[in-house]
């Protein structure tokens, strides 16, 4: 899923849930290592993450949640668990 899409369906859900304060905060990186040993490529690694956070207050209590799978069935778990977690914690 695009992450544009994937923040709009964010963003509308919360509204639908009533949650009027929240953020979510996207990043990306991208690394490439190539190690050369007597001329000759002894390794090489190629890496790309992604992850999506998102916050809220609810009844005065901040809750977080992540996650790095960018898909549909995410949005819901990433709202739900930033509701558990400004439910339990303390002041």
């Amino acid at each position: 899923m695009e992450i544009n899409n994937f923040i709009d369906i964010l963003f509308k859900k919360a509204e639908e849930r009533c949650i009027e304060n929240f953020e979510i905060y996207y990043t990306s990186s991208k690394s490439s290592s190539i190690k050369v040993f007597n001329q000759e490529v002894d390794s090489y690694s190629d890496s790309n993450s992604q992850g999506i956070s998102f916050r809220l207050i609810e009844k005065g209590k901040m809750g977080y949640s992540y996650t790095e799978s960018i898909s549909e069935k995410e949005i819901d778990f990433l709202i739900n668990e930033a509701l558990e977690n400004a439910a339990i914690i303390e002041n």
